[in-house]
């Protein structure tokens, strides 16, 4: 019994110094600067507030994915097509050029 209370006794200021501790570091800091100077995380007056973020990019669904692989190539099928008539001399440069344009600005 008296072990007890003499172990008691002596970890009771243990105990104590543990609660102070405790509550003292769960505290929030005092606004403004301090010895260590201006909090660097805090708005800035007259700064303008951050810009809201950008929202996340739609998900394309399979289908959509598909079409567009699909147009793709045959965009690429009908380029092959004109380059081969241009390298056997039926289009001349001019005309190819022109059709290629139309060709990517469809897309």
């Amino acid at each position: 019994m008296l072990t007890t209370f003499l172990g008691v006794v002596l970890l009771l200021p243990y105990l104590a110094l543990a609660i102070t501790l405790f509550v003292f570091y769960c505290q929030l800091s005092q606004p403004g600067p301090n010895r260590y100077g201006p909090n660097p995380y805090a708005p800035q007056p007259g700064a303008a507030p951050p810009a809201p973020s950008q929202p996340p990019p739609t998900q394309r669904t399979s289908t959509q994915h598909h079409d567009q692989t699909q147009q793709e190539r045959e965009t690429l099928d009908l380029l092959e097509k004109l380059a081969a008539l241009h390298a056997q001399g039926v289009l001349t440069d001019a005309e190819f050029e022109r059709k290629k344009a139309e060709l990517l600005q469809e897309k």
